[in-house]
């Protein structure tokens, strides 16, 4: 089909706003889906068209894609046997630019396409650029390079007019001024008026960055110099990334361990003019905390760990005699090592350990002199000091609660929650039957501030957690159960109903009342009064531009954030809400509904008759 056929244009009297003109859509809609305020998807059989805000079809429904490249342009991908091809359909004026082998979007409003060669086109889909050029890059800073891809090239406005021609195969984006371009297969810097400002030296160059370029001689050794050309790092590493701040400069290492060779990066810190900050000998930083970054090193083919203070001193913890240490043999975080200062003190782990215990090592308690503070050491470190207490194991899965001085403050448990609202969750160890199944009924143990069990909670749930609002959500007997602080039952409905009402509590602030068998949910301004009909939220839909959807198990509306019901609860199905507008479905058909103080109804198939808000 055409994808203009069957469509119809029909007038109906809205009774809120005068006379409306509402277009009829082809009918057989599949699905229909926002693109952008101003257009929708639609979807016949496995083809793609799009309508306009009013209905009106301005994409014919034969394209296997189509995206937004702006408010009022838009790619038609088409697909065959000849192989992928891309059109470009602007809102009002329709087909604006057809048979292209590549649509690129582009900065500053200039979208470049290619029909073997490449052009440009304005916002409106007007061509400025006609394709003539083999080379081309993105408008910045308002100027773009074209050129033949040998040595006739120019920079060219945002309207395609010529601003200078330069001896160039390639020119780059322009940065603060300046833009790197390549002649001869060597490349130089050029200012906004074409003037030379380096010759062409070096094979490659990154963009003006912070007053500097990275500069390469041969591609695998990479250096710094300044806008005058000076030599600010020798080129002389594989790895070069100029910074806001500093210069990171490295090459790569590798490492042996068994039958696997693990490679990584080393790197130290230089600041703009050259002058080194950290020396070349650096896998990981972590950012400070109380005065202390934890790295990982290597010196001298070993790994080694430590603490960095803030004037540069650094304490070393960890210095293995192997050449291949635990921190490069799991290639984890250098949070599995070296924790970071809480309270004034940390967990680092002696990878010297390794062997003792569970073939991983120990991790003790250190001060904010990096000294150990005991020989006692953990296996597993869950989270770290707050408000005085840290969580902690010395076996998989058995998991306990220190204070300062490493004294067991609670019984094991499978994990433990931190503070929230005053109270700690901890999940009961459960007995195992010979075959290793779970035995028994799993209780989690709600802790007040002094780690005193202030209530026991029997519950089937994988996770309990005490929400923003210090109501504890719990599976309780296939049950959702709402729980205060003290692990008191507040509420108890059906999974489906309590799950939404639950999040939606979290999102806007209200909260959850039980009616019948539904839940609802109660903004302060309404108190006790609640609509006649009995409705529920839907399971994990949320808020949505102020309105949620609720069902009453058979047919879909919405209400607002006070709880008034918005949009009748009159629809089979609901697509989305967006851009102040809600796809909808009734009786097989789409419609449209756009809020504009009240409901305007735009039909895929047939009128249906003005909705008004409630």
């Amino acid at each position: 089909m055409s994808g203009m056929n069957n469509v119809t244009t029909q007038e109906i009297r809205l009774s809120f706003s005068g006379e409306y003109e509402l277009i009829t859509l082809p009918d057989k809609i599949k699905d229909v889906y926002s693109m952008n305020a101003n257009a929708y998807t639609v979807i016949i059989g496995s083809k793609m068209g799009a309508v306009d805000n009013r209905g009106r079809l301005f994409i014919p429904v034969n394209y296997s894609q189509i995206t937004p490249l702006n408010e009022k342009l838009f790619k038609a991908t088409k697909s065959g046997l000849l192989g992928v091809k891309y059109e470009i359909y602007h809102l009002d004026k329709g087909l604006v630019l057809d048979n292209c082998d590549q649509i690129m979007e582009c900065a500053e409003g200039r979208i470049r396409f290619c029909q073997k060669q490449w052009g440009f086109i304005d916002e409106e889909g007007q061509v400025i650029v006609p394709p003539i050029y083999a080379t081309h890059a993105d408008f910045q800073e308002g100027l773009a390079f074209v050129g033949d891809g040998k040595k006739d090239g120019k920079y060219i406005d945002i309207n395609g007019n010529t601003v200078f021609t330069i001896n160039a195969s390639q020119g780059f984006l322009f940065h603060n001024g300046l833009a790197v371009f390549e002649v001869n297969g060597l490349r130089g810097v050029i200012d906004r008026q074409g003037n030379i400002v380096l010759v062409p030296t070096y094979q490659k160059m990154s963009d003006y960055r912070y007053g500097l370029f990275a500069v390469s001689e041969n591609s695998a050794n990479w250096g710094v110099i300044d806008v005058s050309g000076k030599v600010i790092v020798p080129p002389k590493y594989p790895f070069v990334e100029i910074r806001e701040k500093d210069i990171k400069f490295g090459h790569g290492e590798q490492s042996k361990y068994g039958n696997t060779v693990y490679s990584f990066l080393v790197y130290g810190l230089m600041d703009h003019t050259g002058k080194e900050i950290l020396a070349e000998k650096y896998m990981e930083i972590l950012q400070p905390s109380e005065g202390f970054a934890a790295f990982r090193a290597w010196e001298n083919g070993t790994a080694c760990s430590g603490y960095r203070t803030m004037d540069g001193q650094e304490i070393m913890m960890t210095k293995p005699t192997f050449t291949t240490s635990i921190l490069l043999e799991t290639g984890g975080s250098m949070m599995e090592y070296l924790r970071p200062h809480s309270e004034g003190l940390a967990f680092a782990r002696n990878p010297n350990d390794i062997g003792k215990e569970y073939n991983t090592g120990l991790f003790y308690v250190i001060d904010n002199m990096c000294r150990p503070i005991s020989s006692k050491g953990f296996l597993a470190v869950a989270w770290d000091f707050k408000n005085g207490y840290a969580c902690v194991c010395d076996k998989p899965d058995r998991y306990y609660l220190i204070d300062r001085n490493l004294n067991r403050l609670t019984p094991d448990y499978t994990e433990i929650h931190q503070e929230s609202h005053g109270r700690y969750i901890g999940k009961r160890i459960r007995e195992k039957t010979l075959l290793g199944a779970p035995k028994g009924q799993q209780f989690y143990d709600i802790m007040d501030e002094d780690l005193q069990i202030i209530a026991s909670i029997p519950s089937d749930a994988e996770e309990m957690y005490i929400g923003s609002d210090g109501i504890i959500e719990a599976l309780v007997g296939g049950m959702i159960e709402f729980l205060d602080i003290n692990g008191c039952t507040v509420m108890r409905s059906d999974y489906k109903a309590a799950m939404a009402a639950s999040f939606y509590r979290e999102d806007i602030g209200m909260k959850p009342k039980l009616i019948g068998t539904n839940i609802w949910l109660v903004p302060p301004s309404l108190g006790e009064k609640m609509p006649e009909e009995k409705i529920s939220l839907r399971e994990s839909h949320f808020f949505t531009e102020g309105l949620a959807e609720v069902t009453n198990g058979n047919k879909y509306g919405f209400i607002d954030q006070t709880g008034r019901l918005v949009i009748p609860i009159e629809f089979d199905s609901t697509r989305q809400v967006k851009y102040n507008r809600v796809i909808v479905n009734k009786n097989n058909r789409f419609y449209i509904l756009r809020r504009k103080g009240q409901i305007e109804v735009v039909d895929s198939g047939q009128v249906l008759e003005s909705v008004e808000l409630l």
